[in-house]
Formats: structure tokens, C-alpha cells, sequence
């Protein structure tokens, strides 16, 4: 039987936080401990995962930033993005998947 639309955004969800909690690398590259180079890595990882959602966009993404940035920037660091600016990275990458 094969996965519901919200069954599959929820795998394709759980894969990018399994990656970034199990591949130190990836947390590194995607949260560097600088504080500006975590804004724009954070509003990449936005866009990256934007375009990975576009075929679930009527799901919405609202519970993402808890899920992928505060979750992950719980360090000395912290939270340098806030909600607004992480969904209008994912809209960016939306709209590139679409081809806008």
C-alpha cells in the first residue's frame, strides 16, 4: 500500500531531521557556530527543503521551524532565523521547484 500525501511529507520531514541529528557534517554545515553564517546557511537549508515539499505545499510547513531549526540550534549559538524568514526560504525553494 503506498503512502498518503501526508504520510510521505512525513517521511521526506523525518529523513532531514534523522540527517541532521545522525550526520554530525550536515548539523556543521547547515548550523555553523558563527552567527551570520547560520542565517544564511539556515535560509539555504529553508530553500533546499522548500523544494523538496513542493509536491505536499497544501500540507503547509508550520511545524518545520520547530522541528529543524530550533531543535538544532540548541547550542551556544542559537536560534539565529526566526519563523518568518525559515517559511519564506521554503517558499523560495518551492517556487524554484516550480519553476517561478
Amino acid at each position: 500500500m503506498s503512502e498518503t500525501p501526508k504520510e510521505a511529507r512525513e517521511t521526506y520531514i523525518k529523513g532531514i531531521e534523522s540527517a541532521l541529528a545522525q550526520n554530525a557534517h550536515a548539523r556543521e554545515f547547515y548550523f555553523p557556530a558563527n552567527w551570520y553564517e547560520r542565517i544564511k546557511m539556515n535560509k539555504r537549508l529553508g530553500r533546499e527543503i522548500g523544494v523538496g515539499l513542493e509536491p505536499w505545499t497544501a500540507l503547509g510547513w508550520g511545524d518545520l521551524y520547530s522541528r529543524i531549526i530550533v531543535r538544532n540550534s540548541l547550542d551556544s549559538t542559537g536560534v539565529s532565523i526566526d519563523c518568518g524568514s525559515f517559511v519564506t526560504s521554503i517558499l523560495e525553494g518551492i517556487r524554484k521547484a516550480q519553476g517561478l
